[in-house]
């Protein structure tokens, strides 16, 4: 069979209109789901620990208790926030009962590098009661800072604690933290976490989408995708940018196909670098 040239003209251009399909037949798509569990890419989350949701301390010199719950949050930017009413419960020399109209608020950070964390938290309430005669300020306040290190397995910490009533006096007490890596683990979980991802593209480059990284806690922080894939690589870069609760919280995705091939950024303060 004898083509003309007008025939084979024909014949490329037909076959041009089909490459747009063949080169983006595998522009990821669809769900995405990636679990990260080596202890140098541990995330930690703060919020789970109970002892620092309720906050119950001693300054054993003086034999002063105090407590009171201080609720926080832990952002997508790594930090520790909570700030509201409380009841100030003080058991002293000075004065013993209830301050049912505390104001409280938390503070503090985690970060984290190459396996080991750094978490620093206070705790501080202040209301209204009489001492010695006259109605002062009362406040309560632990601080303390903790390091975890993944690769080892342990963890170590201190703390400070104090009190004060206004015009009357203070009181403090330093110390060492009792816990151990188990009582880490059963309180924020063993630190392993999920990223799941939902894509979206617009058949030629363009990637877009909505992801999720959970944290053993059960924590989760919120992010969106943009990014974009070549064809001749088969390989995609995505960018992940936390929003509302989950601001500050930004990952880079490297995709081979459909496969992760690389993950850096960092999620709640805490960084991250896998590769396979």
């Amino acid at each position: 069979m004898k083509f003309n040239r007008w025939q084979f003209v024909g014949i490329f251009i037909l076959g041009l209109a089909f490459l747009p399909r063949l080169a983006t037949a595998g522009i990821p798509f669809g769900p995405l789901q990636f679990n990260v569990t080596g202890p140098t890419n541990h995330i930690w989350d703060a919020s789970s620990i109970p002892e620092l949701q309720q906050l119950d301390f001693e300054i054993s010199d003086e034999n002063t208790e105090i407590s009171f719950a201080a609720p926080f949050v832990q952002t997508g930017a790594g930090k520790l926030a909570g700030i509201g009413l409380t009841q100030l419960e003080v058991d002293s020399p000075v004065f013993v009962g209830t301050i049912t109209d505390a104001v409280y608020k938390a503070t503090g950070s985690v970060t984290s590098s190459r396996g080991v964390a750094r978490l620093t938290f206070t705790g501080l309430a202040k209301g209204l009661a009489e001492v010695a005669g006259k109605t002062r300020v009362l406040t309560g306040k632990l601080a303390v800072k903790v390091a975890i290190d993944s690769l080892l397995e342990t963890a170590s910490g201190a703390y400070t604690s104090s009190g004060a009533a206004s015009g009357y006096g203070s009181i403090k007490e330093v110390g060492t933290l009792d816990f151990t890596w188990t009582d880490v683990v059963n309180s924020m979980g063993n630190g392993s976490w999920s990223l799941e991802m939902q894509l979206t593209n617009d058949g030629v480059k363009k990637i877009g989408g909505t992801a999720r990284v959970t944290l053993s806690s059960g924590a989760h922080f919120d992010l969106t995708i943009k990014g974009a894939y070549k064809s001749k690589t088969d390989t995609s870069v995505l960018v992940l940018t936390g929003f509302a609760e989950s601001k500050g919280s930004v990952l880079k995705v490297n995709l081979t196909g459909s496969t992760i091939s690389a993950l850096q950024g960092k999620v709640s303060g805490q960084a991250i670098k896998w590769k396979p």
